[in-house]
């Protein structure tokens, strides 16, 4: 796994936020895919996948992943926010979008790196970004 590779969790019953940092590898790809399994598991439960504050994809990385992402049972569950999202997220299995009913639920989607320089900043007022 990349040195600086790391998941912050939060979330509810229901409802996981993973928010993705540092370098994805493949190493880091497998931790994702395992971790999304195992929240995943019935219809209910939803992931809110945040990749804004990944400073790279690995190539590797991201073939791994999409390669094992059928893995996962609910995989339509799985929501793909950030700057990086459009490169690991399967377009044709899942939805690439902006939330705002979440943003404003849960404030660390609020927070995201749109320079990818390290710098937080708040999200746009406006709907899908």
């Amino acid at each position: 796994m990349a040195r600086n590779f790391k998941i912050q969790t939060s979330g509810t019953d229901r409802t996981f936020f993973f928010d993705l940092i540092g370098d994805f590898d493949g190493s880091s790809a497998f931790e994702l895919l395992n971790l999304l399994q195992e929240k995943i598991e019935t219809p209910r439960h939803k992931a809110y996948v945040n990749t804004s504050r990944l400073k790279s994809i690995h190539p590797f990385g991201r073939d791994v992943f999409k390669r094992n992402l059928s893995s996962i049972t609910h995989i339509s569950n799985i929501i793909f926010t950030g700057a990086f999202a459009p490169e690991i997220s399967p377009i044709e299995k899942t939805t690439v979008r902006w939330r705002r009913e979440v943003r404003e639920q849960f404030s660390f989607v609020d927070r995201f790196d749109t320079s990818r320089s390290g710098r937080s900043q708040q999200a746009p007022a406006g709907g899908e970004g």
